[in-house]
């Protein structure tokens, strides 16, 4: 079980090699909006129907995450035409850019404390100048990349794994 055993270290980064999954298809596609909090309880009835009922003909979310701090309230979620619409008219919620996002899956059954993974994978892309958002789960971590950049990212990954697995 995820979590049940701690390293006497957790402060010593590891160097699991950490498997990759794209996740593709249109239910992939991800995009993040920001909503006002002032406008936040107009917009309640539309949430509750994206994150918890959806009807049959809606696609469902690679990834959908509702997170507020004390600044704002943000939403990652998949591509879902009426909610898009619902976005394009409602007063308090801005799109992301236009371009959708893809998750990259990293490793399985993550430890919540092992250390260096977030950094692995965000170097390996800045050094390509890939723009990264990342979301942290209980057994495993997504790294989002803009889909123009999905091959480039991918690309670049298995190479590090290649040259990891012989030592280089």
């Amino acid at each position: 079980e995820a979590g049940s055993s701690k390293p006497a270290s957790p402060s010593t980064p590891s160097s699991r090699r950490h498997p990759l999954v794209v996740l593709d298809g249109f239910e992939a596609a991800t995009q993040m909006f920001r909503i006002d909090k002032s406008t936040f309880p107009e917009h309640t009835g539309a949430l509750v129907r994206l994150l918890f009922g959806m009807k049959c003909d809606d696609p469902e979310h690679a990834l959908c995450a509702l997170t507020e701090t004390p600044e704002e309230v943000s939403l990652v979620c998949g591509l879902v035409g009426w909610w898009e619409r619902y976005c394009e008219s409602a007063q308090g919620i801005s799109m992301a850019g236009s371009e959708a996002w893809i998750p990259i899956k990293v490793g399985e059954r993550l430890p919540l404390w092992e250390v260096g993974v977030i950094a692995s994978q965000a170097k390996v892309l800045k050094d390509l100048r890939i723009p990264i958002l990342y979301s942290s789960m209980w057994e495993c971590d997504l790294t989002l990349v803009p889909v123009s950049d999905i091959d480039r990212a991918t690309c670049v990954h298995q190479v590090v794994n290649q040259l990891g697995r012989r030592g280089e």
